[in-house]
């Protein structure tokens, strides 16, 4: 819980994402894709802001 408490405020500014989108990730959510590192926020996964998938 420490580590999330100091990376999720830097990811969120990184990706301009809302805290309940970062929290909501899971380990399936990040994967490689085409040689980089790729997060994809779905609704599925709880609520976005405009309930489309950001990749």
């Amino acid at each position: 819980m420490v580590a999330a408490k100091r990376w999720v405020p830097w990811l969120q500014a990184y990706f301009g994402t809302r805290v309940g989108e970062m929290d909501q990730l899971r380990t399936r959510d990040i994967r490689l894709h085409g040689g980089r590192w790729a997060m994809e926020v779905a609704p599925d996964a709880g609520r976005t802001a405009n309930g489309f998938a950001m990749s």
